[in-house]
């Protein structure tokens, strides 16, 4: 299953669970006594799978292409588009129930009586606009949650988890794009930043689906991390790297025709011991220190001499062994700032 699918599995799944909660919970609470609870939960069957996918698809869509406006249009943008989508899917699941415990088809004209009788009560009207409330919320969160690098890195910021240096094993990839002067020499500042933005965006999806972390950019460079359980089921640290190549492929004839070049990068994989802190007054960061972080950044500084793009440490390569991507040994090699050579492996895609 192509990465964006998986994504758009996983807002569906969360979409659906949200669709059947709200109107569920809602009717239990205020037309429970009156109606009984089966139309409740009915009401919350139907909203799960009308609305739960819609909202998701609306989410995979329209907010990856609202990016390209600035923070507050594009909030109006999506507010606006969830007001209409969010108010046709309210009434169709009226229609729906009272069609079912009528026992008439959805035109039916009793069925389009009682809807509008159904509509005009007051307690829908507050349901309504207690739903658009919710939808500018999740939307709001939503921006929020993307603009800070996801849930993982708010909750530890709201929890304190940073606010004192802690100890930690972590798994980081350096990925960094190729030629990266020559090509700003030749698009200009301008277009080179435009593909760097458009390589990035790309990055996500394969993020998202290998459970990673963008923990910051450096110009033409990302840092992701992994917890190590993540890093390692289903060879997720080295699995980006190549759902990467397949996404930036896939895309080449948009970059050719946009750029005039499609971007090659090279990645570093290791694992170790960090430390992770909050940090910083004016900006606050999180951010992680410790040799395994240096060590990685040199290994990615290693494709270029060794003829390779994608290296990882003896510490990766030992946990990948029965995961599928073949490994060959480049040999002990001196990197800067280690007392000891660091032996070094280049992965191959999966044959699988």
């Amino acid at each position: 299953m192509h990465d964006k699918w998986k994504v758009y599995f996983r807002y569906s799944l969360m979409g659906a669970c949200y669709a059947f909660v709200f109107p569920c919970v809602f009717m239990l609470i205020f037309t429970a006594k009156d109606m009984g609870v089966l139309p409740a939960f009915l009401a919350g069957a139907i909203s799960a799978v009308t609305a739960g996918p819609t909202i998701s698809f609306l989410f995979f869509v329209l907010v990856p292409y609202t990016r390209k406006f600035p923070f507050l249009p594009a909030i109006i943008l999506q507010v606006t588009t969830f007001f209409i989508v969010g108010t046709m899917l309210i009434v169709f699941n009226i229609i729906a129930i009272v069609a079912i415990f009528s026992h008439k088809s959805l035109l039916d004209a009793l069925v389009i009586e009682r809807t509008l009788e159904v509509i005009s009560q007051p307690v829908l009207t507050k349901s309504f606009y207690l739903s658009i409330t919710l939808f500018f919320a999740i939307t709001m969160a939503h921006q929020v949650l993307r603009k800070l690098g996801g849930m993982a890195v708010v909750v530890s910021w709201i929890t304190g988890k940073y606010h004192r240096p802690r100890e930690e094993v972590g798994v980081f990839m350096f990925l960094d794009l190729k030629d990266s002067t020559p090509l700003a020499e030749r698009l200009g500042n301008l277009e080179f930043s435009a593909l760097i933005q458009e390589f990035f965006n790309d990055l996500g999806w394969a993020v998202f689906a290998t459970k990673a972390t963008v923990s910051h950019y450096i110009g033409d460079e990302a840092v992701i991390v992994w917890r190590p359980e993540r890093a390692f089921k289903n060879a997720n640290c080295v699995r980006l790297f190549f759902r990467m190549q397949e996404e930036i492929a896939k895309r080449a004839p948009l970059y050719q025709e946009r750029f005039g070049v499609v971007p090659t990068f090279k990645a570093g994989v290791h694992m170790g011991s960090v430390v992770a802190a909050e940090v910083g007054r004016a900006k606050s960061e999180i951010v992680y220190h410790g040799d395994a972080v240096n060590t990685t950044a040199r290994i990615v500084g290693m494709c270029a001499p060794l003829g390779r793009d994608f290296l990882v440490s003896k510490e990766i390569a030992d946990r990948l062994t029965g995961s599928g991507f073949p490994q060959e040994s480049l040999g002990y090699h001196e990197l800067k700032g280690k007392s000891e050579p660091v032996e070094l492996f280049s992965v191959l895609p999966s044959a699988k």
